[in-house]
């Protein structure tokens, strides 16, 4: 046997000790993120993660990609949309311009007038008004994603004037569509069946947000922030129950199954304020199930609402809380929208036939108004002098029953259309408190770091009643405004004023840009007289971004003098 010094034993435990020794010391504190049991948990990073894949949520998706933000979207359904892709695609804005073809007069001002008295001024006002100022340049927004829309002007059920865009495609798929391919094409990371569990907070500021995918639990952190995109709480019985007591708990929901309030939750659990929580909007033109299926139409220029009595019982143009309230108050607590062909289209605002409807028995219809009152089981002589005295109020322009204020057609040429209607939990006006950039207010009054909101969320916009047709630019303008502000400036962007003489007095505005390229223009300081000046407002700083100059742009007619001081403020400050 060969045998081994006492020396080479010694080298060799010397040697060992030396590797052992250079090997890097395991680290006692593991800050790897871990579950409840301590398990380690995926943890992925981005710029900004935004929870729940409704319009808002895209919206602010697709702005905050195209301010070259790493975006991360979650979305807890099978698939993206939330509740704007099952809307009848309703938008409200102010065009006076194009609303002028039609013979509509209209305003920004007359716009913000009556959504916040509409809400009986417990919205706030600058977040109205900001709703309000953005409305058509975010149509346009769209307009330039893809998204097309119809040429004449409605006013859907509750909105209290014509203001009302339709998109070319049905309900709200095409909103959904334009945002979904933009946000492809941008990058944008959009996980599906993602449940948000809980926000993340360190040194007071939410980093991210815990969810749930395939039963594994996934860090979201965020570089910049977190938007809060999820819905209000219609299809929450409990929740609804808790903040209005006296609503039956029977009553449906037009609302997607998603909509049951665990972002406003999550955001009050780290100290959120909550605003309007009571304030839940009951529409009164849904079918028995809840959904806007299943009528002729949903807006109100060329149509009654009749009881069982055949009579009218409210001013179909009033405020949907008053229309609900009216509602309820008739024998069966429904009611029948009467129409004739002079307004029936192929197809409603959800794609459904006439002939569809009529099969599927949601519509009634009649040669005569006297067999429309049999169809539908109303007395003959009562019905048809409802339909008398509303023709004779189209013609005098005045109604002198109801004091309804909108009007279109007289109900005159069959045949003549019957959809029953039924009232359907469709809004809820509460949720977190927010400021004009978006930002979620904390129960001290100040913005919570890192945390941002949009869409039905939030909660302290449309006050005590949403008017119709402003649900869709909620979600989309300031979805947009989320997504900018936390995406923040990039290198390379720059803001230049510019002062410019116009009718009232100086114009000041804001000029964006971004690589040499003029993306925004924004009108922060005029005297201009209000509705005459309106149209210029609009539309010259959205043709100065479209040709990225002011030399081909014309003046407004009509409003040249405020056209010309907008081209001469844009001018200054681009020197």
């Amino acid at each position: 046997m060969k045998k081994i010094s006492l020396l080479s034993i010694i080298i060799s435990l010397v040697t060992l000790l030396a590797i052992v020794g250079c090997q890097p010391e395991e680290e006692d504190n593991d800050t790897s993120p871990t579950d409840e049991n301590g398990t380690e948990v995926s943890e992925e990073t981005s710029d900004v993660v935004i929870i729940g894949g409704g319009g808002a949520g895209m919206a602010a998706a697709v702005s905050a990609a195209e301010e070259g933000a790493e975006v991360v979207l979650i979305e807890k359904m099978p698939a993206i949309g939330g509740n704007t892709i099952i809307s009848a695609g309703a938008y409200n804005a102010a065009d006076p311009e194009r609303q002028a073809e039609q013979g509509i007069e209209d305003s920004v001002d007359f716009h913000f007038e009556q959504t916040y008295e509409g809400g009986d001024e417990q919205g706030d006002e600058e977040l109205v008004r900001t709703l309000v100022e953005n409305s058509l340049d975010t149509k346009h927004w769209l307009e330039e994603l893809g998204l097309e829309f119809e040429d004449e002007i409605d006013s859907v059920i509750g909105a209290m004037h014509e203001r009302t865009h339709y998109p070319v495609a049905p309900s709200g798929t095409g909103y959904i569509s334009v945002l979904e391919d933009t946000a492809n094409e941008l990058g944008v990371d959009i996980e599906l069946e993602t449940k948000a569990k809980q926000l993340i907070v360190e040194d007071d500021e939410v980093t991210g947000v815990i969810a749930e995918k395939d039963e594994d639990e996934i860090h979201y952190m965020a570089e910049d922030g977190v938007i809060l995109a999820t819905g209000g709480f219609s299809k929450n019985i409990e929740m609804r129950t808790e903040y209005d007591p006296e609503l039956e708990e029977d009553i449906p929901s037009s609302n997607q199954p998603s909509a049951t309030g665990e972002g406003i939750l999550m955001a009050e659990e780290i100290g959120a304020e909550l605003t309007n929580m009571d304030q839940i909007q009951i529409l009164p033109i849904a079918n028995e199930h809840g959904g806007l299926e299943g009528s002729t139409t949903i807006n109100i220029e060329n149509v009654v609402f009749v009881n069982q009595q055949g009579r009218r019982f409210v001013h179909e143009d009033a405020r949907r809380d008053v229309l609900a309230d009216a509602v309820f108050e008739q024998e069966g607590g429904y009611y029948y929208l009467i129409n004739d062909s002079q307004i029936i289209e192929e197809e409603n605002e959800y794609g459904e036939s006439i002939d569809e409807l009529i099969d599927a028995g949601s519509v009634k219809k009649g040669e005569t108004l006297e067999e429309l009152a049999r169809e539908i089981d109303v007395p003959e002589e009562e019905f048809v002098e409802t339909i008398e005295n509303f023709n004779e109020a189209v013609e005098a322009r005045e109604d002198e029953e109801f004091e309804r204020e909108v009007f279109s057609n007289k109900i005159e040429e069959g045949p003549f259309y019957a959809s029953i209607r039924y009232p359907s939990v469709h809004h809820t006006m509460g949720g977190v408190s927010i400021n004009t950039d978006t930002q979620i207010i904390s129960q001290e009054g100040d913005p919570i770091p890192g945390l941002y909101a949009a869409g039905e969320v939030t909660g302290n916009i449309h006050g005590t009643n949403r008017l119709g047709g402003n649900a869709i630019p909620d979600t989309m303008v300031f979805g947009r405004i989320a997504g900018q502000t936390v995406a923040g400036m990039e290198e390379g962007d720059e803001v230049l004023t510019g002062v410019g003489q116009g009718y009232g007095g100086n114009i000041e505005v804001e000029v964006h840009i971004t690589d040499d390229e003029i993306t925004q223009v924004e009108v922060i300081e005029h005297n201009e007289t209000d509705r005459v000046s309106d149209p210029a407002l609009e539309k010259i700083p959205y043709e100065i971004v479209k040709q990225n100059s002011t030399e081909d742009v014309d003046t407004v007619s009509g409003a040249t003098d405020t056209s010309a001081g907008i081209l001469e403020a844009v001018e200054d400050a681009l020197e």
